[in-house]
């Protein structure tokens, strides 16, 4: 028997803590016996098989000598959609790295967008199709929305061994209770809306484009809505921090958990420096890791549902907009493989033309490169190989597994 490549070990004084990141598995071992037999397993010594043993193999933590190790991408059979359907936006956050105009996605586009998703599902190679509304703000283009999500539920009514999950990035003022349904009834699976504290503070971050008021009270009615509704999707409710914000944080998420029966997932970062104009606080990377890991306890403590509570899901840390199988389309059809990139030129990767024909350029090339050494990596599972990917490309380095390794480890004590 061999040790799993994709164990990940952390060492205490009282027990040895083994993560298998492939099965999404995790035990703790105080026994001194049974962490000196996974050692002489490490150094490839033979070691009597005993119920722990066999318990561990289970596990997926010690594997057969001539188990060959795959690990296959979650989206592998999955066509992921991104549309920016507006460059516009209702509000004004004082952080966002996004330049708005009044460009949108028309009709015609869609139409477009359709025949590219149709002509995709003639090869039979996809299972799923995945798509992801962004913006600007997506509730701007309510209508062209649903008229986009009738099509596409018409065309796959034809291909019953095809499944739909619609995911949306939203502010959530617009998405009054009758919009969210009609939403749900046409694959609406997910959205993510963010809230930023309590009022005081939220209101001073979040504000309407024209008159700068706050937003807060009218969210959080659409939100207690929703949480009231039977058969509502899944909610993650964000909340992006500074100082002035963490300091209400465990306030803040105790207040949701009441408010909206224990119905949200709940999602906090830092905010990051996006917007080169932005004056306020940005933490740096090892402080948002401490306050995040803080906030994790915190969660464990008063059961309370949290993003981070899912980090052994496959490709958790994983961008998927930069997969081989996703294209990003903005309000020019211009494909692109990021969401947050969007004045780097090696983001763009190509063009959909008027027949909904995808036309790339070399800069897919960049993307699609694979690194061999990842499928080997403990934490490959986990990242995928595309870790922000953008970054990676930009900065010219093929891996970030030192940082990724020390915020998953503390994130992983903080929950086990």
């Amino acid at each position: 028997m061999k040790v799993s490549k994709y164990n990940v070990y952390i060492n205490s004084i009282d027990c040895l803590k083994i993560i298998n990141t492939k099965e999404g598995s995790v035990v703790k071992i105080t026994d001194t016996q049974l962490k000196d037999k996974i050692q002489q397993i490490q150094s490839g010594c033979d070691v009597i098989e005993d119920e722990n043993i066999m318990a561990l193999n289970r596990l997926g933590m010690i594997v057969d000598d001539d188990k060959e190790e795959l690990c296959n991408d979650s989206l592998s059979q999955t066509l992921l959609v991104t549309l920016f359907v507006t460059k516009q936006c209702n509000f004004r956050c004082v952080y966002c790295y996004e330049k708005f105009t009044d460009e949108c996605l028309n009709k015609e586009q869609y139409k477009t967008i359709l025949s590219f998703i149709s002509s995709k599902l003639s090869d039979f190679k996809y299972k799923k199709i995945r798509v992801n509304l962004f913006g600007g703000e997506p509730m701007l283009e309510y209508d062209n929305i649903i008229y986009f999500l009738e099509e596409l539920n018409s065309l796959l009514k034809t291909r019953q061994d095809v499944s739909l999950s619609v995911g949306m990035t939203t502010n959530g003022y617009l998405l009054d209770i009758e919009r969210y349904k009609t939403m749900v009834n046409l694959g609406l699976d997910d959205v993510q809306i963010t809230v930023d504290g309590f009022s005081e503070n939220h209101n001073k971050k979040r504000v309407l484009m024209n008159n700068k008021s706050g937003t807060w009270n009218k969210i959080m009615e659409n939100l207690e809505l929703i949480a009231n509704y039977e058969n509502h999707s899944k909610i993650i409710l964000r909340t992006n921090f500074d100082g002035d914000t963490l300091e209400k944080e465990k306030d803040f998420l105790l207040y949701c958990k009441k408010r909206f029966n224990d119905q949200f997932i709940m999602h906090f970062e830092a905010i990051k420096k996006f917007n080169k104009n932005y004056t306020g606080e940005c933490m740096s990377s090892k402080k948002e890791n401490e306050s995040v890991v803080d906030i994790i306890k915190f969660c464990k403590e008063n059961e309370i549902d949290n993003i981070y509570k899912y980090i052994l899901s496959r490709g958790f840390y994983a961008c998927h907009q930069c997969s081989q199988n996703s294209y990003v389309f903005d309000t020019k059809l211009n494909v692109l493989k990021c969401t947050v990139l969007l004045d780097y030129n090696k983001t763009y990767v190509g063009k959909l033309n008027l027949k909904g024909v995808f036309e790339s350029n070399d800069n897919l090339l960049l993307w699609d490169k694979k690194v061999k050494q990842c499928q080997n990596c403990n934490l490959y599972p986990l990242c995928l190989g595309r870790r922000c990917k953008g970054n990676m490309i930009k900065k010219q380095i093929d891996c970030c597994y030192n940082d990724l390794i020390d915020d998953f480890t503390a994130i992983i004590n903080a929950l086990y």
